[in-house]
């Protein structure tokens, strides 16, 4: 286990704005999951957990 993780879960989330590319870019090789609508962040974040059920 990597101990230096600060999140060991998934992450659903949609970035918006000025600073989203960067954001993004920061955040490509992590288990974080990025979307363009909050409707589809949502969407995945149900569908996530109905499968860790």
């Amino acid at each position: 286990e990597d101990k230096n993780k600060l999140i060991d879960h998934t992450v659903y989330a949609r970035l918006k704005g000025a600073e989203s590319e960067k954001s993004r870019e920061m955040l490509k090789n992590t288990q974080t999951q990025l979307f363009d609508s909050v409707e589809e962040a949502i969407n995945a974040a149900v569908i996530g957990v109905r499968k860790n059920a």
